[in-house]
């Protein structure tokens, strides 16, 4: 089960995964595959680069790097009004769940079922929100 293109060019040191030895440097290398690709890819980063290291897989390596980390990079990189949304619509959310919890003559099969509407969709946060008490009971007993 090692697919990862890092074991193209070395090999796990006492078939741990976590310890790795260059098949270009011999030097074994503590921290895995992911630290091993930057010794191949001589990024400075985490580890020593590889003195022995051809060109061509040190240029493969460096791709493999960077691409993960502009893929990581974008994950994080939400825009501030998203995380503000996010943040409103969690706001609403915790709102609809403390009346929903406050609601007298609610059962359990109701009660999950608004509870899953209200968690999945953003409208019907508002809509339940926006209705009186009586309507909110009905709302929930009628799902």
């Amino acid at each position: 089960g090692r697919h990862d293109v890092g074991w193209q060019h070395g090999i796990a040191v006492d078939g741990k995964a976590s310890k790795v030895k260059c098949n270009y440097c011999n030097e074994e290398y503590s921290g895995g595959v992911f630290r091993f690709k930057h010794h191949l890819a001589g990024t400075h980063k985490y580890v020593a680069p590889c003195r022995a290291v051809p060109n061509d897989v040190r240029q493969q390596m460096l791709d493999v790097v960077n691409k993960l980390q502009s893929n990581r990079i974008e994950k994080r990189k939400r825009t501030p009004s998203e995380d503000v949304q996010d943040n409103e619509s969690n706001k609403k959310l915790m709102n609809c769940i403390q009346i929903l919890d406050g609601l007298e003559g609610i059962g359990g099969g109701p009660f999950t079922k608004a509870l899953k509407i209200l968690k999945e969709d953003p409208l019907w946060r508002d809509v339940f929100l926006a209705l009186s008490d009586d309507r909110k009971k009905d709302f929930v007993l009628n799902l």
